[in-house]
């Protein structure tokens, strides 16, 4: 079967909008396991595009490797408008910048073959609506490294909640020169 994309847009088209009508399911959990290591399945891939998501019904997306993918020079961004998204995936949602305003996401950050699970890797985290519940065996909401100062984490509104495998894990930046996890404190400011 080999590894695969459930959605995959491999070049620039500037915004990629998922509007979510009924219950929808990308699974790819039967990926060969030769074939997920050179190219891992992804539930969602884009390339140099920003990614929204919203209505009014369901996805949930299981993969062996990645959920949510969003590369590229051009800084591109996942957001959550709405809708109810569950991701399974090691390393469940990979973007730049990363907003949730409405919804409701829950993360399963699985490990895989000795990984260390990631729910979400981001330079800027900002929660300003929905309901986020991240469940990881590995590290919760992580930082791209040098981030921490920059641009912290920000939660304003909604509702969070994160159970983690790795003693502080739950916001934090990996220091790959240092081969550590190194805690941050989210930016709690205007959140009620």
């Amino acid at each position: 079967d080999g590894a695969k994309y459930g959605i995959s847009v491999p070049k620039s088209i500037g915004t990629l909008s998922i509007v979510l009508k009924g219950a929808n399911v990308i699974d790819l959990t039967k990926a060969d396991t030769l074939a997920s290591v050179f190219i891992p399945s992804v539930g969602v891939y884009i390339w140099e595009t920003d990614v929204v998501i919203k209505g009014d019904g369901s996805l949930v997306i299981s993969a062996t490797r990645g959920g949510i993918y969003s590369f590229g020079e051009a800084d591109p961004s996942i957001e959550i408008k709405s809708g109810n998204i569950t991701v399974n995936a090691c390393y469940s949602i990979d973007a730049k910048y990363f907003k949730m305003s409405g919804g409701s996401l829950t993360v399963n950050a699985t490990e895989v073959d000795g990984d260390i699970a990631s729910a979400i890797y981001s330079y800027e985290f900002r929660v300003t609506g929905g309901n986020l519940k991240i469940m990881s065996a590995g590290l919760g909401v992580e930082m791209w490294y040098d981030s921490d100062e920059d641009a912290p984490p920000m939660i304003s509104g909604g509702s969070l909640d994160i159970s983690v495998a790795i003693a502080g894990g739950a916001f934090c930046y990996y220091d790959y020169d240092e081969d550590v996890c190194v805690a941050i404190a989210p930016d709690l400011t205007n959140y009620v």
